[in-house]
C-alpha cells in the first residue's frame, strides 16, 4: 500500500507553487506608468501605474492600481547643474522600485535606516522618456539636445562643430575650423559694449543713432582746416580731431 505522504506530495507542491505565485505578484520591480502631475521645483510626481493588477484568485479579475505619490523623477543632475524637461500629465515613465523602503531617504537624501517595506510600489522612482516616442534626429554623428521634430536643437557633431537652430531660420554654427556663422532673419540685438579686435567688413548699410569716431575724429561733428597743406583747389583741409 502506497504511503499516504506520497499521494499528498502533488497537492503540497501545487500549494507551495500557488503560494509563491501569490507572493511574487505582491513584489514590484519595474513597471510603466503615466504621470498625473509633476512638481518641477521638487522633481516629484504622482504616477498612475499603466498595468492593471490581476487578482490572484482569477485571471479575469483586474483592478486599476492606485496612483503612486511623491515619486522622485530621475533627471541628469550633478555638480549643481540639472537638465530639466517639460514633464506633464500623460507623460510615460518607467517606475523602478527600490529594494528597500525609501521614505526616510527621500526626506534627507542622506544615509539612513530603511523602513519595513520591501519592494513595494510606494518606493518607486521614475525615469522619463519611456514610451512610443518617435522623433527626427537632429544629429547622426554626435550628441544633440532637440525637440522631437528636429526643428529646435543644440548639437555637438563628431568633427567638433557646435550648432544651434530653431524653426525661425535663426542658426548659430561654431565650425571645427574656428569660424562662426550666424543666420538671423530678424536681426541680431546686442546689449552692452562690444570690443572687436580685427577688421569689420560689411556688404550693406551701417547706421547708428550715436557717434562714430575714427582716429579721434567724430563723423557727425568734426571740423576741417580751411585749406589743404599744400593747397588743393576745391577741397577743404584735413579733419580736425575732436576735443
Amino acid at each position: 500500500m502506497a504511503d499516504r505522504r506520497d499521494a499528498d506530495q502533488p497537492l503540497l507542491v501545487a500549494s507551495i507553487l500557488d503560494l509563491l505565485t501569490r507572493f511574487k505578484r505582491e513584489i514590484y520591480t519595474a513597471l510603466p506608468g503615466l504621470v498625473e502631475s509633476y512638481d518641477a521645483a521638487t522633481r516629484r510626481a504622482t504616477v498612475q501605474p499603466a498595468l492593471r493588477l490581476v487578482l490572484a484568485d482569477s485571471e479575469e479579475s483586474e483592478v486599476r492600481q492606485a496612483p503612486v505619490m511623491n515619486v522622485p523623477v530621475l533627471l541628469p543632475s550633478a555638480g549643481g547643474y540639472t537638465v530639466s524637461l517639460p514633464i506633464g500629465p500623460g507623460e510615460p515613465v518607467m517606475l523602478i522600485v527600490a529594494q528597500r523602503d525609501l521614505t526616510r531617504w527621500k526626506e534627507s537624501y542622506a544615509e539612513s535606516t530603511p523602513g519595513p517595506g520591501i519592494m513595494v510600489a510606494r518606493d518607486a522612482v521614475a525615469i522619463a522618456g519611456f514610451g512610443p516616442r518617435s522623433y527626427t534626429p537632429a544629429n547622426s554623428g554626435g550628441i544633440a539636445l532637440q525637440s522631437d521634430d528636429g526643428r529646435r536643437y543644440i548639437r555637438i557633431q563628431s568633427d567638433g562643430t557646435i550648432a544651434a537652430a530653431n524653426e525661425s531660420g535663426a542658426a548659430f554654427v561654431l565650425k571645427s575650423s574656428g569660424e562662426i556663422d550666424f543666420d538671423a532673419p530678424s536681426g541680431v540685438v546686442f546689449n552692452g559694449s562690444m570690443l572687436i579686435d580685427g577688421a569689420i567688413v560689411a556688404t550693406g548699410d551701417i547706421g547708428t543713432s550715436g557717434q562714430v569716431t575714427a582716429a579721434g575724429v567724430r563723423l557727425s561733428t568734426h571740423r576741417h582746416l580751411k585749406e589743404h597743406v599744400p593747397p588743393v583747389p576745391g577741397q577743404t583741409g584735413d579733419p580736425v580731431p575732436s576735443t
